[in-house]
């Protein structure tokens, strides 16, 4: 019986997955519809939304039966009500792209964006694919540390977002007030899809965890800890031995969580799955024990003392 259900979750877990990469598709097609001015395309992103809707409302359904039929507790409800909300956020995702393809073709044959901000478009279009890709994969592997680095872009879509005000406000803006309203939507759809998708990764991480993405208490010490050790980065040679010295006191899912903080900001020149497959070695492939012993050697003389235990929550 559990392992229908489980197959059931899985299948769940995949819609959603599906949808993400939907919703990014959509997304890249309008992006090439706005920035080349193809009405056809554009019309074709409006014409497909439907698919979108209607697997989300498929999926909907089987997230309400599994609720309903196999009453889930603990880890599975988190992965069944996560995965509701994720649907509607997913639907989301695809109604801003429709928008950016409504617009798109409502300007045709003049190009919807005028060309000081074609930059800008192509670089928000760009972050929003790539969003959209890291929360499918998140949701479909159930990833947290590459969930946790979607902040990071979805910082720089914020970031152009602003500069996209920048761009009307400050500098001459010859383009009259049909073209500074579409700017302004246009800027404020990407953002929005950004922020829907960053939503689908908080999520993720509460399924996996139990907790927010935030981080607290120790592991919150330990991660200023090695930012100050490291203020440059944590190089490649340090990147195993280091995960190695964190696993002799701590628990794979504390590693993790102070890996995704360190990945996301750019801290260790890594991506996500590099750092799971690192994790996993950890117990059959430690690296050299004087390897390990330089980087502990390292820590304590920037004042960290990893002899005697992680630092209490007083100190």
């Amino acid at each position: 019986m559990r392992t229908a259900f489980h197959r059931q979750l899985e299948a769940l877990t995949a819609s959603v997955a599906d949808m993400c990469a939907r919703a990014g598709d959509a997304m890249q097609r309008a992006t090439h519809a706005l920035l080349h001015a193809d009405a056809s395309l554009a019309g074709r992103v409006l014409a497909d939304h439907h698919k979108i809707l209607r697997h989300g409302a498929h999926a909907q359904r089987k997230a309400l039966a599994l609720l309903a039929l196999q009453a889930p507790v603990a880890g599975d409800l988190r992965v069944v009500v996560g995965d509701l909300k994720n649907i509607a956020d997913a639907q989301r995702m695809g109604a801003l792209a429709s928008h950016v393809a409504e617009i798109a073709r409502r300007r045709y044959p003049a190009p919807a964006v005028p060309e000081e901000a074609i930059g800008y478009f192509t670089e928000m279009g760009r972050i929003a694919i790539d969003l959209s890709n890291v929360a499918r994969h998140a949701v479909r592997s159930r990833d947290p540390v590459a969930a946790a680095r979607m902040r990071r872009d979805d910082d720089a879509m914020d970031e152009l977002h602003r500069k996209l005000f920048t761009l009307m406000m400050d500098q001459p803006w010859h383009y009259g007030v049909a073209a500074t309203i579409d700017v302004t939507l246009l800027g404020r759809y990407y953002e929005r899809f950004a922020d829907h998708a960053v939503e689908i990764g908080r999520r993720v991480i509460f399924q996996a965890r139990g907790e927010p993405m935030s981080v607290s208490g120790v592991i919150a010490r330990i991660v200023g800890f090695l930012r100050a050790g490291y203020p440059e980065g944590i190089p490649p040679t340090d990147t195993f031995p280091l995960l190695a010295l964190l696993r002799r006191r701590l628990s794979d899912r504390e590693v993790m969580q102070i890996a995704a903080e360190l990945v996301e900001h750019g801290d260790v020149p890594v991506d996500a799955t590099t750092v799971r497959v690192m994790i996993s070695k950890i117990t059959d492939q430690m690296p050299a024990p004087d390897e390990v012993e330089r980087v502990k050697k390292h820590l304590e003389m920037c004042g960290w003392p990893v002899s005697d235990g992680f630092p209490a929550s007083g100190g």
